[in-house]
């Protein structure tokens, strides 16, 4: 999920600069490892489910669950991660945001809400 451009901690997990881009910056695991397995690399933005909202994640923080999810470990947690990498290469269980996007299904979220809360995974 994008995030604020206006980032003041640098570049780290700020929208790509291009205007309408349909492009972001994330924070990505292709492989189980430490923390330091994980990449800045510039990823699609996700399509718009008609269940869900779209957020611009502004903050988003890592748990034991994405430890677990990061590291593969205990080896049981790969059972739902993914067996040899993860299935969900992108981590954060965790984000708060604004909303951008409202799925044709989805009531109760408006455009510019700003929301918070557990989404599973891909913060």
């Amino acid at each position: 999920m994008p995030v604020d451009s206006n980032d003041s901690a640098g570049d780290a997990g700020t929208e790509s600069s291009a205007p309408g881009s349909s492009m972001m910056r994330a924070i990505v695991g292709g492989r189980y490892g430490l923390p330091s397995a994980l990449e800045l690399r510039e990823v699609a933005i996700p399509a718009l489910d008609p269940d869900r909202v779209l957020v611009r994640v502004e903050a988003a923080s890592l748990n034991m669950f994405d430890w677990h999810m990061i590291t593969g470990t205990p080896y049981m947690a790969r059972m739902m991660a993914g067996i040899t990498k993860p299935k969900r290469p992108i981590p954060g269980a965790d984000m708060a945001g604004v909303v951008v996007q409202v799925g044709e299904n989805v009531p109760g979220f408006a455009v510019d809400d700003e929301v918070f809360g557990d989404i599973g995974f891909g913060a």
